[in-house]
């Protein structure tokens, strides 16, 4: 992904996440979701569109769901900030928020 790696380590022998998701806005959720089936990830969702922009829900090789999002406007992000619960939301120049509770 141009460069960038994300590593998540786990501390031990623990069942993966439940009722937790983390998700990623990625410049093609289209041309990423393909590679990362490849490689072993799970599709649990396909790319389809939503009020959200373009999304897709896989599990990875541990067993946690992840989300996959390119939002419309992605190159319009104009603000960036994090929530007192840690949740970072986007705000692109049309008004949406991503990262905003309650996307399923």
């Amino acid at each position: 992904m141009n460069g960038f790696i994300f590593e998540i380590y786990p501390l031990g022998k623990h069942p993966p996440t439940i009722g937790t998701r983390i998700g990623f806005s990625v410049d093609d959720v289209d041309s990423i979701v393909p590679m990362l089936v490849a490689i072993g990830a799970e599709l649990i969702s396909q790319p389809a569109d939503s009020e959200w922009g373009r999304r897709a829900v896989i599990k990875d090789l541990d067993g946690h769901i992840v989300e996959l999002l390119t939002p419309p406007g992605r190159d319009r992000i104009v603000a960036s900030d994090k929530t007192s619960t840690g949740v970072i939301t986007e705000t692109h120049s049309d008004g949406m928020n991503v990262g905003d509770a309650n996307r399923e």
